[in-house]
């Protein structure tokens, strides 16, 4: 998410301030349209980040039509039960990803003619937009076909008269939105793209190479980011002894680093007011004296843990919607910061 976004997105939020909304509506300004637990998190997080939430919490029985209140997020009702707040080592993603998680797949951004229009103004409407492919389709659900470079330069080749029937190639694959994205990728890689049909059997948008490309960048960019920083921590932390790793883990006490959740990364050099009791706030001290930091400090060290695990969770859960940029930046300076460390 661009940070223009992001400010659209809080802006928006925020005009609902003490305002009913429908459990649909509140969630289509997240793009969020099925609600996964990877895409709930993101929700919750992002509304905390703008300092707001929803009154009654939104869970897996509240239908679409449902009403919920925008409030702050002081004014929210803590939950009965509160799940882990960090992810396990090693925990997976909870669903594959669809082919509605490409941003072009539902963005609008498919462009298509009508069976009725010309092929001059086809291929200008190609040209234009630097479109490699332009589908033909009436009445927004039937596809009569796609128009390609491929299948113009075919028709200069057979010499068959200059009109938009002859220029259309019939076989053009399509999916929706639901599908499976992973099983497709063949598919676009041997055809250049795939045609996306919507709930309604309407033709809602198209997944290029290219939009593949941007989406594994996206994604891939920040996971390899998060694991270098996790890859340094265990490197700087490794001699603070089994017994001050073991105080910190909640579950199994190996005494092991790489045994450790992000969040008890942070507790091993919390600040004493932020401890959950003194015996880790005293190790905590210690630990921050062993790595022997006087050019650091460690409140504001601390704090850039804390954002990067906030980060590392909605990068971790496979959230399909992309970082903001400032979460972007957030992790390259903290990842500038241990590369001086190290």
């Amino acid at each position: 998410m661009k940070r223009a976004d992001y400010k659209a997105l809080r802006d928006t939020v925020r005009a609902r301030l003490g305002h009913e909304i429908s459990v649909q509506e509140l969630l289509g300004l997240f793009k969020i349209r099925v609600r996964s637990y990877q895409n709930m998190q993101f929700f919750m997080e992002t509304m905390h980040d703008f300092g707001l939430g929803v009154e009654p919490s939104i869970g897996d029985e509240a239908g679409g039509d449902d009403k919920v209140i925008v409030v702050t997020a002081a004014a929210v009702s803590p939950p009965a039960h509160t799940a882990p707040a960090d992810l396990r080592p090693g925990m997976l993603p909870q669903r594959p990803p669809t082919i509605g998680d490409v941003p072009s797949a539902v963005g609008g951004r498919l462009r298509s003619v009508t069976s009725h229009d010309s092929l001059k103004f086809t291929v200008n409407l190609m040209r234009q937009h630097k479109f490699s492919q332009i589908p033909v389709i009436d009445d927004r659900t039937v596809l009569r076909g796609v128009v390609t470079w491929q299948s113009l330069q075919s028709l200069h080749d057979k010499s068959l008269p200059f009109t938009l029937q002859n220029a259309t190639a019939r076989n053009a694959e399509c999916a929706e939105t639901h599908q499976e994205l992973f099983p497709r990728l063949p598919i676009i890689a041997q055809e250049g793209f795939l045609l996306v049909r919507g709930a309604r059997g309407e033709f809602v948008g198209i997944v290029t190479v290219a939009d593949i490309a941007t989406q594994f960048y996206e994604s891939a960019l920040p996971f390899f980011m998060v694991g270098s920083i996790e890859g340094r921590l265990r490197t700087l932390f490794r001699d603070f002894g089994e017994d001050a790793i073991g105080l910190v883990q909640s579950y199994e006490k190996t005494g092991r680093i790489d045994d450790l959740t992000f969040g008890e990364y942070e507790n091993l050099v919390i600040m004493a007011e932020h401890a959950k009791n003194p015996q880790i706030a005293a190790s905590a001290d210690a630990n921050w004296h062993k790595l022997g930091w006087s050019s650091v400090d460690r409140r504001d060290f601390v704090r850039q843990l804390t954002r990067v695990r906030k980060i590392r969770n909605r990068v971790a859960h496979f959230s399909p919607v992309p970082l903001a940029d400032t979460d972007l930046d957030e992790l390259r300076q903290f990842s500038h910061l241990l590369d001086h460390l190290v």
